[in-house]
């Protein structure tokens, strides 16, 4: 089957989502949340002989769009009626009651295959996504089953996203469940790190005491336990993992048939020393759900743990070949990474995590092996600063975690594991019994409650500033940080972690009140208070280059550091 060779995405930035007529005076508010409808494509070329081909990718992208959970998806029939017309997607969108609609074309040149696709808002006329695909012709049915695959994959997020910046938009008392599971799903799917877990666990919790029976709900639950148990954040691994159980069995009773319902079971069976049977469950999900890359990325976790580690890179390959530019390629290429570390092939193992590191830095299970892997190659430096930002992330992981965290007694996968750990242990991980860290991590310093203003310097204050910035909505983080014992928290009587969020906020608020510190306001809270998936998508959002997002973002902490570490000297030891 032919990669895709070139693929671009365009988001809207925030002024064009909010452009959207509000929902009580738009025309479409009695839609379903998740409709759309598929126009046919059209043939730039012209061609009659490729006109079936043309017409097979609309057919075929509006059927598997109809399989994902609760997706309205006008029939082909109706949709034809449009093929040949010069149309107004607003208009469509009023005489079909739908949402969203999906336009494209193909063109043909040769051996070669342009395929652009786009997404509208059928309410405003708004762009909401986009994306363009180079490829070879080869065979004309693989290649149209990779593009409705990849598209099918893609879209599954988009509406998502797009239905979880409504919810955002609406006031908190008209939230139903339905909003609640889009931005569950909205905030899972920006990565696995701390920051965005949680949140995406207090959705789906919240969605579920208002609709227990939710399958989306269900799985996200699901979903997102068995991140938080299999990340090394906790020592209660036990008890996610059977919450996670449960809730991807309730959802199967309810929808016996749901692909991705099966896929969050077959993690959870992987995860305690079930490997077989969670690669049969993940096997099954794929059959219901040809496009369902992150099960291909489920077998690859587990082949591992059948002593198979070799056979791992093909099934990450199949799961990039279905979505080349999925949210969670930093778990991909981490497992892929894993997996070429347990075998002993170092150079290639870090080239993997690389890959890992660049496509999420705050995962920190990507910074940790990418540092076992480094060691493994005698980089002690570049492998103690991997151990440290991995630290930064999760300053609870530890050797003995990590050791007691085995998902198979294969003796094969035991060697793959300890190569693993001696690599740990070389990047200077600490064991519970060794408190150290990574010389170059810079960790911030266990303070206590400041007792004189020569407690700690200015350095150590913004560093610990940056890190509960990071931790923001990390309660449990939050609590460790020594800001929590910093005079100014004293002063205001809320020694605690829920205080140091209300300060860090009240604080940005109004030292950048200013209209024109808007900027700067907003990179603090689109980095931080309200994470995008990526940095290079805050500068996006906020309509800068990539560079001048970071100058503000440096002027913005440094303003801010220095601001509270003037106030925090000036309040009485």
């Amino acid at each position: 089957m032919p990669a895709v060779n070139e693929s671009t995405i365009v988001a809207s930035s925030d002024s064009q989502s909010d452009t959207a007529q509000p929902r009580a005076a738009s025309p479409f508010a009695d839609a379903p949340r998740l409709s759309i409808v598929v126009l046919p494509f059209e043939d730039l070329r012209g061609d009659p002989q490729h006109e079936y081909f043309v017409d097979g990718i609309t057919q075929s992208l509006t059927t598997d769009l109809s399989r994902i959970p609760d997706v309205f998806v006008i029939a082909c029939n109706t949709a034809f009626t449009y093929k040949g017309k010069a149309v107004d997607v607003r208009q469509i969108g009023h005489e079909l009651s739908v949402r969203y609609v999906l336009e494209g074309s193909v063109q043909r040149d040769g051996d070669r295959l342009r395929v652009n696709v786009r997404l509208v808002d059928a309410g405003s006329g708004t762009q909401l996504w986009a994306e363009r695909f180079d490829l070879d012709r080869g065979e004309l049915f693989e290649v149209q089953d990779e593009i409705v695959a990849h598209l099918a994959r893609a879209m599954d997020a988009q509406l998502t996203e797009a239905e979880a910046r409504r919810a955002e938009r609406a006031q908190s008392a008209d939230l139903n469940a339905l909003d609640l599971v889009f931005r569950g799903w909205a905030a899972f799917n920006r990565g696995h790190d701390p920051a965005t877990l949680v949140p995406a666990e207090r959705f789906f919790e919240q969605a579920l005491l208002l609709a227990p029976g939710n399958v989306m709900a269900l799985v996200g639950l699901a979903s997102v336990k068995f991140v938080l148990a299999t990340t090394y954040t906790t020592d209660d691994r036990a008890s996610y993992l059977t919450a996670a159980e449960a809730a991807a069995t309730k959802a199967l009773a309810l929808v016996p048939n749901d692909a991705r319902a099966h896929g969050a079971l077959a993690r959870v069976y992987m995860a305690t020393q079930r490997a077989e049977l969670g690669i049969s469950e993940a096997e099954h999900s794929i059959a219901l759900d040809r496009n369902l890359a992150p099960s291909y990325s489920a077998i690859a976790w587990a082949k591992p743990m059948l002593g198979r580690a070799e056979e791992t890179e093909d099934h990450i390959v199949q799961a990039f070949r279905l979505s080349p530019r999925d949210t969670f390629t930093s778990v991909w290429c981490r497992v892929a990474g894993e997996a070429k570390l347990g075998l002993g092939r170092s150079d290639e193992a870090v080239a993997w995590l690389r890959r890992a590191v660049e496509a999420n830095p705050m995962y920190a299970m990507a910074q940790f092996t990418l540092a076992a892997a480094l060691a493994q190659q005698g980089k002690n430096a570049e492998a103690r600063a991997a151990a440290g930002a991995g630290l930064a992330i999760n300053p609870s992981f530890s050797l003995r975690r990590f050791r007691e965290a085995s998902y198979s007694d294969h003796p094969t996968y035991l060697a793959y594991r300890e190569h693993i750990y001696l690599g740990l242990r070389k990047a200077g991980v600490p064991s519970d019994n060794d408190e150290s860290v990574p010389n170059t991590a810079a960790p911030l310093p266990d303070l206590g409650a400041p007792t004189s203003q020569s407690a700690w310097s200015f350095e150590d204050f913004a560093a610990a500033l940056k890190s509960a910035l990071r931790d923001y909505s990390r309660v449990d983080l939050l609590a460790a940080n020594p800001l929590v014992h910093s005079r100014l928290m004293a002063a205001r009587g809320h020694a605690h972690a829920t205080g140091l969020q209300a300060l860090l906020s009240e604080t940005v608020d109004t030292l950048f009140a200013s209209p024109r510190d808007e900027k700067l306001r907003r990179v603090i809270e689109l980095t931080y208070f309200r994470p995008a998936p990526k940095q290079e998508a805050a500068a996006d959002r906020l309509g800068l280059s990539f560079s001048t997002y970071r100058r503000h973002l440096t002027t913005a902490l440094g303003r801010l550091a220095r601001w509270l570490w003037d106030q925090e000297r000036r309040r009485p030891a």
